[in-house]
């Protein structure tokens, strides 16, 4: 069987979008030790920075992986190689798009009638 590279393009979030060659399946790339690294890493620091409940740091750090048909390669050529990625620029746009989503949710809440006790509702 042939191992031939296929272009992916991976991104974060909000981030940009950057292109990635790959030998091997969207699973495969997926689980890849460098894409699993990474997403630890962004885990983690999402974690480590905001400290609210309800952070999704996992879902915030899972990238968004999409296999481009060959055909289409042409339209990919001027995106960033992931393999160039500034991880502090992501980290950059999730802090602040988790930072956001988290202030959306507590103006949502209709504070302060948002955080009725219990012991209010008897």
């Amino acid at each position: 069987m042939e191992n031939k590279e296929r272009l992916y393009i991976i991104s974060f979030g909000d981030s940009a979008k950057y292109r990635m060659l790959y030998a091997g399946t969207k699973e495969q790339l997926e689980n890849s030790p460098k894409i699993v690294g990474l997403r630890d890493e962004l885990a983690r620091f999402i974690k480590d920075n905001v400290t609210e409940e309800g952070s999704h740091a996992c879902r915030f750090a899972t990238p968004v992986i999409k296999e481009v048909d060959p055909s289409d390669y042409a339209r990919y050529e001027d995106y960033q190689d992931f393999g160039r990625v500034a991880v502090d620029d992501i980290k950059k746009v999730l802090f602040t798009e988790v930072r956001n989503m988290l202030d959306q949710k507590q103006l949502d809440s209709n504070a302060p009638y948002g955080e009725v006790s219990p012991e209010m509702l008897q």
